[in-house]
């Protein structure tokens, strides 16, 4: 309940900090995520955001980080010095207004000084997680030195792992979850280029955790000194554990089959919703134009009458001109709202085809049961996994089942390296679902 009740009055405070820097900038928006705060825009905007934010946290009480504050001009500096120019701001408050999760406050360590004045903009860096908006490209940049300190980290943790399962849960934690999320998540306005980052930053992380190899000639290599178990098949280790394997999981999968489905770079997205009005402009204007020729008159069949009620009306006979009709399209524009709702949407993970060899394998499962679903071992029940049902399977596992099911069917003569039956799936449940203990 006091955690509640610190929430509510956090929120009050800071939503008056929010009104606040919408009346010093005649409506401009602050934007915030939890306790970090965003604005943009033009630079004497910003400036004008900034005094506000700094004057209400001096009557308040409150203070912003400095370490996670920081200002960017997006472009060269020619653009910096034109009207033109876009400014992003990143401010954090200091407290416990709101609380983060155990990985962001992993991923928040390190930081730029800031030099906080009320005149002035914050001297520092933008960044998020591990990102950083770079000046001159206008993106978010994976800063790779953060990445750096928390391989060494990983390489840490493993170290102290007593089990192959808190060695693949430890790994998973870190690259499927910790990474990935702190990489940011892609969407169509990121486009290609931070899918292409992604992909290459984890493989300079496979690098660096298994030079001579990969994740899975490494547990291969465990296996075989603890247990003498030798010539397992890559599909062992990403299989679910219902099924028999350990359920690594690969980070590459969803990014490859996420950047397979963007067919189109944001500019190109935005430069199309850009056409678009100027082709109701044209549009408009031919329909003015015969409306005024007495193709449609309207309810005044009569030109010259219609022309009498224009002139009394104060309207001029000629159609507005193309920069007035755009004038307020950032603000009217329905083409800039659908593009706009379209570059935040992440991209569908694009699914691989069902082929006959696949169908035969799905088809030699046993069927689901009501006590199957009922024991959680169904599809409805687990919500990820390999089933009978193509339709009720995570595109990665289709894509897991598509890449690795031949050489676990060749090996075992099924995609089942062992009878569900024989499996302790609520132990393994309770194991998974237990925190990772991070050594420190």
């Amino acid at each position: 309940m006091s955690h509640a009740l610190s929430d509510l009055l956090g929120e009050v405070v800071l939503f008056c900090m929010d009104y606040a820097v919408n009346q010093m900038t005649h409506g401009s928006i602050l934007y915030r995520l939890h306790d970090d705060f965003w604005f943009w825009g033009h630079e004497d905007d910003c400036r004008k955001a900034w005094r506000a934010m700094t004057q209400f946290a001096s009557i308040m009480g409150i203070q912003f980080n400095e370490e996670k504050t920081g200002t960017v001009r997006l472009g060269s500096r020619a653009n910096q010095a034109a009207a033109s120019a876009e400014v992003v701001v990143k401010g954090k408050s200091e407290g416990n207004l709101e609380s983060g999760s155990e990985d962001d406050s992993r991923s928040r360590r390190t930081g730029k000084g800031a030099v906080l004045t009320t005149d002035n903009l914050p001297k520092g860096e933008v960044r998020w997680g591990f990102l950083r908006l770079d000046s001159q490209t206008a993106r978010f940049l994976i800063d790779q030195s953060q990445v750096d300190d928390h391989i060494k980290e990983l390489k840490l943790q493993l170290s102290h792992c007593n089990s192959i399962f808190s060695w693949i849960q430890s790994y998973n934690a870190y690259l499927g979850r910790f990474f990935s999320n702190n990489f940011g998540k892609p969407s169509f306005a990121f486009g290609h280029a931070h899918i292409d980052m992604k992909i290459e930053t984890f493989g300079r992380i496979q690098q660096a955790l298994f030079p001579n190899g990969s994740v899975t000639d490494h547990l291969r290599q465990i296996i075989e000194e603890r247990f003498r178990v030798k010539d397992l098949p890559d599909g062992f280790f990403y299989f679910p554990i219902r099924m028999g394997g350990l359920e690594l999981r690969n980070p590459l999968i969803p990014l490859v089959s996420m950047r397979d489905s963007i067919h189109r770079s944001p500019e190109k997205m935005l430069e199309r919703a850009l056409d678009k009005d100027e082709e109701e402009y044209h549009v408009a204007k031919e329909r003015f134009v015969k409306n005024d020729t007495g193709a449609g008159l309207g309810r005044h069949g009569n030109l010259e009458l219609q022309r009498k009620i224009r002139a009394q009306q104060g309207e001029n006979d000629n159609f507005m001109p193309m920069e007035e009709f755009l004038r307020y399209r950032e603000e009217k524009s329905g083409n800039l709202a659908a593009v706009y709702a379209e570059l935040l949407a992440i991209p569908q993970e694009k699914e691989v085809d069902r082929t006959p060899q696949i169908e035969s394998w799905l088809e030699a499962l046993p069927a689901e049961t009501m006590a199957d679903r009922r024991n959680g071992r169904g599809s409805k029940r687990l919500g990820s996994g390999v089933y009978r049902k193509w339709s009720s399977m995570q595109p990665y596992w289709k894509w897991i089942l598509a890449v690795y099911g031949a050489e676990v069917v060749q090996k075992y003569g099924s995609v089942r390296l062992v009878d569900e039956a024989r499996v302790p799936v609520a132990v393994v449940s309770v194991m998974k679902q237990g925190r990772v203990r991070w050594r420190g």
